[in-house]
């Protein structure tokens, strides 16, 4: 592998970081980018995956840490449709 690609990945690395942190598909960056540089298409997702994980963790930290994000008013929001999506599965099942 030229040496050229390493920089180049890093660099997209913290870009995708910044797009999954505002708006989300930064693997539309990273993704193509480590196929391109010679990994298997199932070892690039994992490695994306973990990426992203990295990520979204360091944003909820980050984002509660500022008072933007408000963690037990977001878990109560998702009753209504878990709730929902629970009575449509037990519908159809019967």
């Amino acid at each position: 592998m030229d040496w050229y690609i390493f920089p180049l990945i890093v660099a997209a690395g913290f870009l995708a970081g910044f797009i999954n942190t505002l708006a989300g598909s930064g693997s539309l960056i990273t993704l193509p980018l480590l196929i391109f540089a010679g990994l298997p298409a199932n070892v690039a997702n994992g490695t994306n995956r973990v990426a992203v994980l990295m990520q979204t963790a360091v944003a909820v930290k980050r984002f509660r840490k500022s008072g933007t994000l408000d963690l037990k008013r977001g878990f109560c929001s998702r009753r209504l449709p878990l709730s929902a999506q629970y009575l449509e599965h037990r519908s159809r099942s019967t």
